[in-house]
């Protein structure tokens, strides 16, 4: 059958050694408590020396009593946390990237509100991206937030630039 049996000993045996003391306390904590239930992502090496991921769900099993064992299921879910640590690094190049841009960068929903700046916009109104973030243009620029919201639109409706624009900039007060 698919069905794999993991014994508790193997997988503290293969259990990197920064997760074992997680594992080790919680199965000391749970040998005396009926119902509870574990669940982490740990990191186990393999015969081959490969580090993997699994996700690790169980609980005390009893015989009389007294613990038994655990049972519980054990996921490979090594693509799944690569494929996030790339994400991560390609988010944090793209963020620099953001950041080095030489201009003030917005990013804005449909709703004229602040999705993401870049370091040089933050800067600009003096605030760090955390507070900006996430709220209206017009917090911001409260005389212009309505004009350059219609000149977001229309190159929204047309998927054309709008080019020659030449605005003065007046850092808010």
């Amino acid at each position: 059958p698919s069905d794999a049996f993991v014994d508790s000993e193997i997988l503290l045996k293969n259990l990197h050694p920064q997760d074992r003391p997680l594992l080790e306390a919680h199965m000391a904590d749970t040998n005396s408590a009926v119902g509870s239930i574990f669940e982490a992502e740990l990191r186990v090496l393999g015969s081959d020396g490969i580090e993997r991921w699994i996700a690790v769900r169980h609980q005390p099993h009893f015989k009389a009593g007294q613990p038994a064992g655990f049972i519980g299921t054990a996921l490979d879910i090594t693509k799944r946390k690569r494929a996030a640590l790339e994400v991560s690094q390609l988010s944090d190049e793209l963020q620099l990237i953001f950041d080095s841009a030489p201009a003030m960068i917005w990013y804005k929903d449909t709703h004229n509100r602040i999705v993401r700046a870049n370091r040089i916009a933050a800067d600009s109104i003096g605030l760090p991206k955390e507070q900006i973030e996430g709220r209206p243009m017009a917090d911001f620029y409260p005389e212009e937030a309505d004009r350059y919201y219609r000149d977001d639109l229309t190159v929204i409706e047309t998927g054309a630039p709008c080019l020659g624009i030449i605005e003065p900039y007046q850092p808010p007060t």
